[in-house]
């Protein structure tokens, strides 16, 4: 440490190491959870004999891309159906209230909401219809599918390399 001492690993660190890595955590996300920088975590890993495959980050990692991308769809879907929600209620009967000069609270029922409630529930729903858009834009494939190939022939090419260096 940098300006300071050096706290050694406690063994109930170590632990917590072995525990978090058998859980899958990378260990960056290990030296977070235990207040440790990386390169403690990594060194004290290989001395228990554990180590960071790299493959099984990427494997993680990806899972978490397919994960995140199914949450978009399912939210851009509840803004859908929530603009949906709002554009009906822009033109069905609206309950008002509203306060006397004596402070009494005056409920009423119109045919529309008023002019001014319409907009809102019109710009509610537009908002929430421009969200979901900028969701699907964000999932949409870009065309590149060059670059993608490229880039899978380069992850095959390291997996043939590193899985010779283990023989």
């Amino acid at each position: 440490m940098a300006g300071g001492r050096y706290k050694p690993i406690t063994q109930q660190e170590r632990d917590r190491i072995f525990a978090l890595h058998s859980d899958g955590l990378s260990c960056a996300a290990i030296a977070r959870e235990i207040g440790r920088g990386k390169t403690s975590v990594a060194r004290h890993a290989a001395l228990m004999g554990l180590s960071f495959d790299r493959f099984l980050v990427a494997e993680a990692t990806e899972a978490r891309i397919v994960d995140a991308k199914a949450r978009r769809v399912a939210l851009m879907h509840r803004l859908l159906d929530e603009a949906e929600r709002l554009l009906d209620r822009a033109n069905k009967p609206y309950k008002v209230w509203r306060l006397s000069n004596e402070g009494d609270l005056l409920t009423g029922m119109l045919d529309l909401p008023d002019a001014r409630d319409q907009r809102d529930l019109v710009q509610a729903a537009a908002t929430a219809i421009d969200k979901s858009l900028r969701l699907e834009d964000h999932d949409r494939d870009t065309g590149n599918a060059d670059d993608k190939s490229m880039l899978t022939d380069l992850r095959e090419g390291l997996s043939k390399l590193f899985a010779g260096r283990d023989t």
